[in-house]
């Protein structure tokens, strides 16, 4: 078996060694395939949507909701030819209810101001920092007139009124005071008309802050007189009339001026307050397309006339008036501004900034430029990054089936590019110690040993990091499953290539371009002298530098101050850890009605992250910030809680409703199914959480019948039925004498259509009836709403009560000993948000166990050493807690990015480490201290410039408005800072003060694994096997044990190394213990022979 798999390795290396060009041409037209399929068949990824695919999907909660709104949707929808109809669909035609004979007046100032009867629609809101002040008033006036109701096209995207076909005003402190003063602009305001408006808004205030002025109060005043005012009004009346005069008070208070300002008229405060904030509504259109429907049948608050509106209006006001910090017009400044196009703008704005990506790709190729010095390699290797991003994009569209591509794909490009440069230092610095080692063995031999040691190194790596991607895949969350399986296949697909693209390069770069710098770098006269050129100058200047630094300095100060520097860090980590843990502590997202998608560095963030909670009527528009807003708990049977779309594509919405067995054909109701759900209702009202039934029809019912039994009612309907002319084949007076339950189905199920057309009579379409019919009149299902005692939260663990106290409830109403076909019934809530929580929350636990457990694994079959793979994965969690603890510090919360960075921290954190460990674990000195020093100087370089690559990719990012793209650049930066100096400062010195030496901690490799550690040593050349046979021929034994080369012996190595110059094209070869076989026979400087006569290969 070994000797097949080096045959097969052997193989593999000749042929590329044999055919590079070869093998170029195949990758290529690979790619060349796979990217013209990619974007002439795949339609472009849009990204007009960014919200799109961050809700949960398939979870019991979700399930639940979606079926509630699709069985609500099928009601308000019900005809002949739906799923559910009214039952008045199929029995005689009631006559209607009279109209009201009261009639609606609105005061002049509402309807001009206004422009509607039930409020106002805007999509332009401005805040504006301003003082009470006549300047400050006319100022916000100026701006108004000069710099918005004056630009093109104005006219096509405001809200027009009725009956003068102009423009609505904008609500404003100045037009709202001006109509209420009978002023006929804002701008003719005088210091007399402000005064006068200080002192109602000092004397009305306290009715606003008791609730007593509300919105429909100079509505109510104008309605009723003080006697016929219903009962829920009668508060209203008690306010004084020029609190009421044109509804001013409270457009002023509501929604123009900040809270602050507010709450010190509220509280009476003996001076006029200081104003903060002052608002400016525009009445306009939606940014995007035409209002909704219910608005185009209202010609106060829709121009019906008006086609789609451009969008690019408001995107040129946003950029004329907007884009800078805070700017200044007409002597006041503009503080924020919502114009409703956050969402509009954002696919353009991504695919700009993602120029970003590109500009890290760069700063990365000159880094690798410097380091390989090999403009060639350089390209070539950058070029490998961009063809496994090609590759991927083929497999995911094609052969995973996947149409819908979230924006957060394409940020796994930045990680890409950091794993790449560290395969291609990888690959680079092996083939160096490959080629000094064995100078005289052919380019088949050196593929043939390089890879069998880099393919490792580059596996374990890669693993790592795509199974930290891969672990998104089982999220609940539509956009983070597919950026776990998109970004964990790029990663597989850049170690693909690194392997077959990557060794065919470096062989035609050593064929064809000679030693690492190539003749472009450097000038030579035909003996090979010459000064070397400026370029070479500069990289060789850079690596004497990096071996200075790594050779010298770095292991003499990690050994040094080892006990300091572990101290140190664990102090840093107890400190990280208090953060995450203690104070202020990683929470979950704490407000479920907004989505971010711009830092708050950018002016489209500013109203929604802070400003909006400046205003009254935002803050009741939050259902958590209002009292009056509950919990309601929808109890369903007959239809299971299914998702039946395509959980990938959050387009594909589950529509149809799959009905339970027993209810498919119509359900029966027995009088045991009957006597279920009267029982259910009654019990259902002593519970602690209920406050009121919205529908439970059982009791309703009851309640009908016993109306009924009252004779007089009975001769009503019975009278009512003859006048009408209905015919029926049962009389009415049948339900008169019943009592619930009943024994006849057949009676049941009667009375029940006639209470619910009685019923239905006096409802709206849009009235919520818990029993559904379809177009036979047959019962399909029956639900029943509760409003509940909740008040409406978005905090987690009061909604994880609520969620399974209902739970609780519904638990005893199902289950094997309730009457068949009622014990599959089930309770839902509006519990999105919740669902959403706890699937970040336990997904993050979850793809950390996973992650974390994975690199324990990798780095345990990696050096075999339980204390080497102990303090790695000691290390890895303390980086975690730095990172996460950082984060935290800065006020993230665990959100869906925040939740793949923490998984993906565990995957790049154990990159740095596991280098070191093998290292360590490799190193043929037996003590602990030379060990490390061992492990510093011959993985340090390579670790720090991977580290330097992927900060960079990630500093790339800083300068981007988008949140996630300044997400995903700040993570890389902190993960990468912390990776490096707890691999370099905690794991080694820790290492150095008690790190195994000689085989302590070492587990016998098991002889399962046997294959594999044969596959990972280096196989002999052919020159070396016939140095071999000669021995076996002279009957010789074969040594299987290293030179050790001793700390001493190395270090008067490098004193003599140090006063003679090495050749530029040679790697220095005195860090590296060499292991020799009698009669010349060498092997790999690190290969370890271990005394069972196994390889483990680094």
């Amino acid at each position: 078996m070994r000797r097949h798999q080096a045959v097969l390795s052997s193989r593999y290396a000749r042929l590329i060694g044999k055919y590079p060009w070869a093998m170029l041409l195949i990758v290529f037209g690979v790619t060349v395939v796979c990217g013209v399929l990619d974007f002439v068949i795949v339609p472009f990824p849009s990204f007009e949507e960014p919200a799109k695919g961050f809700a949960s999907r398939n979870t019991d909660i979700v399930r639940k909701i979606r079926t509630v709104q699709n069985v609500e949707k099928y009601t308000a929808d019900a005809n002949r030819n739906s799923l559910f109809n009214k039952i008045d669909d199929y029995l005689p035609e009631p006559e209607s209810s009279p109209a009201s004979d009261v009639k609606e007046e609105l005061s002049q100032a509402d309807t001009s101001l206004l422009c509607t009867t039930t409020g106002f629609a805007t999509h332009i809101r401005v805040v504006f920092e301003a003082d009470f002040t006549l300047e400050k008033i006319h100022a916000m006036c100026l701006f108004s007139n000069n710099r918005i109701r004056s630009r093109a096209n104005f006219s096509t995207i405001c809200l027009k009124d009725s009956t003068t076909s102009s423009c609505c005003p904008d609500v404003s402190l100045g037009n709202v005071i001006a109509a209420a003063r009978n002023v006929s602009s804002c701008s003719a305001l005088r210091e007399v008309d402000i005064d006068e408006m200080r002192d109602i808004l000092i004397d009305c205030a306290p009715w606003y802050g008791n609730n007593s002025l509300t919105r429909t109060c100079a509505e109510t005043q104008a309605k009723y007189d003080s006697v016929d005012v219903p009962q829920a009004e009668r508060n209203c009346f008690a306010v004084p009339r020029r609190c009421t005069r044109f509804n001013a008070v409270y457009i002023i208070l509501h929604y123009l001026v900040d809270i602050g300002f507010v709450d010190a008229l509220v509280a009476g405060s003996a001076d006029f307050p200081k104003l903060t904030y002052a608002l400016t509504l525009y009445q306009t259109l939606d940014p995007v397309s035409r209002a909704t429907e219910s608005e185009a049948r209202d010609p106060l608050t829709m121009n019906t006339e008006a086609s789609r509106v451009p969008q690019d209006w408001y995107i040129s006001v946003y950029e004329d008036l907007f884009t800078g910090h805070r700017p200044t017009y007409d002597g006041v400044t503009i503080a924020g501004h919502d114009l409703d196009i956050a969402f509009r703008i954002f696919s353009g704005r991504f695919i700009g900034e993602s120029l970003y990506i590109g500009i890290s790709l760069l700063f990365i190729f000159v880094i690798m430029w410097i380091y390989t010095q090999s403009f060639f390699i350089t390209s070539m290797g950058s070029l490998a990054i961009v063809f496994a991003m090609v590759i991927t994009y083929f497999l995911y569209y094609f052969v995973f089936r996947i149409e819908f591509f979230g924006y957060l794909n394409l940020l796994s490009f930045i990680v890409v590019i950091g794993v790449g440069a560290d395969d291609v230092f990888v690959y680079l610095d092996i083939w160096r110690h490959t080629k000094t080692t064995r100078p005289d063995a052919d380019v088949a031999s050196w593929i043939d040993m390089t890879l069998k040691h880099a393919a490792l190194a580059m596996f374990v790596t890669s693993f790592t990091t795509a199974t930290a991607f891969y672990t998104n895949a089982i999220s609940a969350i539509t956009a983070l499953r597919v950026f776990g399986i998109f970004a964990g296949t790029a990663i597989i697909m850049n170690y693909l290539l690194m392997i077959t693209w990557l060794p065919a390069v470096i062989v035609i770069h050593e064929k064809y371009f000679g030693g690492f710098c190539g003749r472009c770098c450097r000038r030579s006269d035909d003996d090979g002298g010459g000064d070397p050129g400026c370029l070479r100058k500069c990289f060789h200047g850079i690596k004497r530098l990096l071996k200075s630094i790594y050779g010298k300095f770095f292991p003499r100060f990690i050994v040094k101050f080892r006990f300091l520097l572990v101290g140190a860090l664990v102090a840093l980590a107890i400190a990280a850890a208090i953060a995450v843990f203690y104070k202020p502590r990683l929470r979950l997202p704490s407000n479920g009605d907004s989505f971010q998608i711009f830092t708050s560095s950018e002016s489209l963030a500013t109203y929604q992250l802070e400003l909006e909670d400046q205003f009254n009527f935002e803050v009741s528009s939050n259902p958590a910030e209002n009292e009056n807003v509950r919990f309601v708990y929808t109890f369903v049977w007959g239809i299971k809680a299914e998702d039946r779309g395509n959980h990938l594509d959050p387009s594909d919405e589950p529509v149809h409703l799959t009905f339970q067995s027993d209810w498919e054909s119509g359900f029966v109701f027995t009088r045991q199914r009957q006597a279920y759900f009267l029982d259910f209702c009654r019990q259902v009202r002593n519970e602690s959480f209920y406050q009121l039934s919205k529908t439970c029809f059982a009791s309703e019912m009851d309640d009908w019948l016993a109306s009924l039994r009252h004779a007089n009612a009975c001769v009503a309907h019975e009278t009512l039925a003859r006048s009408r002319g209905w015919v029926s084949t049962e009389p009415y007076d049948l339900c008169c004498n019943v009592f619930l339950p009943v024994d006849s189905p057949t009676t049941f199920e009667t009375c029940l259509k006639r209470w619910a057309n009685g019923v239905l009579i006096n409802r709206t379409a849009e009235d919520y009836f818990g029993v559904k019919f379809d177009g036979d009149g047959n019962v399909k299902a029956v639900t029943s709403q509760i409003v509940t005692k909740r008040h409406f939260t978005w905090r987690f663990n009061e909604m994880a009560d609520i969620y399974d106290e209902m739970n609780r409830f519904m638990d005893r109403w199902s289950g094997a000993n309730q009457p068949a076909g009622l014990r599959d019934g089930w309770v839902s809530s509006s519990l999105f948000f919740y669902d959403t929580q706890r699937n970040l929350f336990s997904g993050t636990l979850t793809s950390l166990g996973v992650a974390l457990s994975l690199a324990f694994f990798v780095l345990f079959i990696t050096t075999f050493n339980i204390v080497v793979s102990f303090y790695a994965i000691v290390t890895i969690g303390f980086v975690l807690l730095c990172v996460i603890g950082t984060v935290v510090l800065i006020g993230w919360e665990l959100n869906v990015v925040e939740s793949v960075v923490v998984a993906l921290a565990v995957g790049l954190a154990v990159d740095f480490t596991v280098h070191f460990g093998v290292a360590y674990r490799l190193s043929p000195e037996p003590l602990r201290r030379d060990r490390t020093l061992f492990a510093v100087r011959q993985m340090g370089q390579a670790i720090s410039m991977a580290a330097l690559t992927t900060f960079v990719a990630g500093a790339m990012m800083m300068p981007a408005s988008i949140i996630n793209l300044f997400q995903i650049g700040l993570f890389l930066m902190l993960v990468m800072t912390f990776s490096w100096l707890y691999a370099n400062f905690f794991f080694l010195p820790l290492c150095a003060i008690a790190g195994p030496q000689n085989r302590f901690g070492q587990v016998p490799i098991p002889r399962v694994l046997d294959c594999y550690a044969s596959s990972s040593s280096v196989s002999p050349t052919t020159d070396d096997l016939e140095k071999e046979k000669d021995v076996k021929a002279n009957g010789s034994a074969i040594a299987l044990k290293p030179i050790v080369v001793s700390e001493t012996q190395r270090r008067n190595d490098q004193g003599k190394n140090e006063k003679e110059p090495a050749d530029e094209n040679v790697e220095e070869s005195q860090d590296v213990a060499t292991a020799e076989l009698p009669n010349g026979v060498r092997r790999h400087p690190l290969d370890i022979w271990t005394d069972h006569g196994v390889q483990v290969a680094w």
